[in-house]
């Protein structure tokens, strides 16, 4: 799984009965799309043809949370309109959301660098497909606009309607390299480059779009949000032998657990386990061998979460100091915010474990 699924949005027609289109979290509080995905979004696809502001609310999700039985829409307001050209680089909206992002889902990381033939991935809804599909190929080159063309590998893959406003994901360098903006003929779509965004909402917001985590995290928080450097910073670290419990404050395991219930608990380890997996030079037969078993700890519905969290440790510790440091990356951001040097402190005692 690239870590665009945990930035990828679903806009939904203003019924919230279908998702019109797509979008992807640029920071906290913020999201992208395309213009005219807002106009479907709004029952009026003649919107995206003109400059004036739409006012009225969008609602969205986050599919990396959602599931089959349940739909808890978030909401949001026009912040940037560049409507008037449907299709082009111009084609860009960006969306103020009345909350925060969710624990779990990320900004985007930024691809600043492409090359011809760079593999990429982006995900896409349509009516039938409400869940969404994802849209794989190859990117072509640049074209005046300025846009970037990409080539599906198939039909079944190609770009279509509802892929709009989507991240196109550089699986080959890692990061967002554009948005879906277009579809063509014979597989081929267009992208809006990641810097021309980035220019729109540096204008828009005064601040940079880099992925970096919401907030102002730790170092390690930061780090979770990039593949690569995270990738990097775990391999770092030995996947064994087990290390000693009681490197593991308990002050720690309090922050965790004051930060954290049931749902947010297991998608932290989830969420760590596919970081080791990741860091792992090829996706091993047995991956249990190296992950945290969710189905081992407690119900933490009838233990308190410091119990759970405890358990989760001594778990991590038994698996050795990659495992370990997973759960530091993937702390939620009340942890990496508070305990910074804590946490800076324990990956470097890790590191040292031999």
């Amino acid at each position: 799984m690239t870590d665009s699924v945990f930035s990828d949005v679903r806009i939904w027609h203003k019924t919230t009965q279908y998702p019109v289109g797509v979008g992807f979290v640029a920071d906290e509080r913020h999201i992208i799309t395309c213009a005219h995905v807002i106009a479907d979004a709004m029952g009026n696809r003649q919107l995206a043809s003109v400059s004036e502001m739409p006012s009225a609310e969008v609602h969205l999700d986050f599919p990396a949370l959602a599931d089959s039985t349940s739909r808890d829409l978030a909401k949001a307001t026009v912040k940037v309109w560049k409507g008037g050209h449907p299709g082009t680089s111009d084609d860009v909206a960006i969306l103020l959301l009345h909350d925060p992002i969710p624990h779990n889902i990320r900004p985007a990381s930024i691809c600043r660098e492409y090359r011809p033939n760079d593999r990429f991935r982006a995900f896409g809804v349509r009516r039938s497909l409400p869940n969404g599909a994802f849209v794989e190929g190859k990117l072509q080159g640049n074209l005046p606009g300025p846009l970037i063309q990409i080539a599906a590998d198939s039909e079944d893959t190609a770009l279509r309607e509802g892929c709009s406003g989507g991240a196109a994901w550089n699986v080959t360098r890692g990061g967002v390299v554009g948005m879906a903006v277009a579809a063509m003929q014979e597989r081929s779509g267009l992208l809006v480059p990641i810097e021309t965004i980035a220019k729109i909402f540096k204008s828009a917001t005064g601040a940079l779009l880099t992925g970096a985590a919401p907030g102002g995290g730790a170092d390690l928080g930061a780090a979770s949000y990039d593949s690569e450097n995270r990738r990097k910073l775990l391999q770092v670290l030995p996947l064994g032998p087990a290390v000693d419990p009681f490197i593991i404050k308990p002050a720690l395991k309090r922050a965790f657990a004051s930060a954290t219930d049931l749902r947010k608990a297991t998608g932290i380890i989830g969420e760590a386990n596919a970081f080791v997996i990741d860091a792992l030079p090829e996706r091993p037969h047995n991956p249990h061998a190296y992950t945290i078993l969710l189905f081992d700890l407690p119900n933490s519905e009838k233990v308190p979460m410091a119990q759970f969290w405890a358990e989760a440790f001594d778990q991590a510790c038994m698996l050795g100091p990659r495992m370990v440091g997973a759960l530091l990356m993937a702390a939620p951001a009340a942890v990496q915010n508070g305990a910074k040097a804590e946490l800076a402190d324990l990956f470097e005692t890790l590191r040292r474990t031999q």
